[in-house]
């Protein structure tokens, strides 16, 4: 997997729920979804959450994610603990951040503006998008028309 260009300047920051159980993470995920009333509904069903269960290097990372800790600086912390073992660290640290965010464990804090302005065309919140998926933006007409900082707000990643 390429590295991505923004990637290693992004600040991971958790959204779930979790539990340390001798040494390892366990991330709390809802039966039904984060919303008020599937939290409601699962309560009133007797559901319990799933839960994920993290081996070392994946809760190693999870401690990480706090929204203040660069990916670049986590990709040097896992080559620090774990050695080789971790190599491509970038790439694959990468590969599971993005992973979580697929999944809505962690939310991704980028830089947008030095982004935007270095010309990055794969940003976060488009990466995950079928290439050509963006060309109903890029018709925005000369009036009304949003600056390309509001429209790729990533609010909801």
């Amino acid at each position: 997997m390429e590295l991505k260009p923004w990637f290693l300047t992004c600040r991971p920051i958790r959204r779930l729920n979790w539990e340390e159980v001798e040494g390892r993470v366990i991330v709390l995920r809802p039966r039904l979804g984060e919303s008020r009333w599937g939290r409601r509904l699962a309560a009133w069903l007797g559901l319990t959450e799933y839960r994920i269960r993290l081996d070392e290097i994946g809760s190693f990372i999870w401690h990480r994610c706090d929204g203040r800790t660069a990916a670049g600086r986590m990709a040097e912390d896992l080559r620090n603990e774990f050695g080789r073992k971790v190599e491509p660290a970038e790439q694959r640290l990468q590969h599971f951040i993005l992973q979580m965010r697929r999944a809505r464990m962690v939310n991704l804090e980028t830089d947008l503006v030095a982004s935007n302005h270095a010309g990055l065309v794969d940003h976060p919140d488009r990466s995950d998008r079928p290439e050509g998926s963006d060309r109903a933006e890029s018709r925005d007409s000369a009036e009304g028309a949003e600056s390309a900082d509001q429209r790729r707000d990533p609010g909801g990643l």
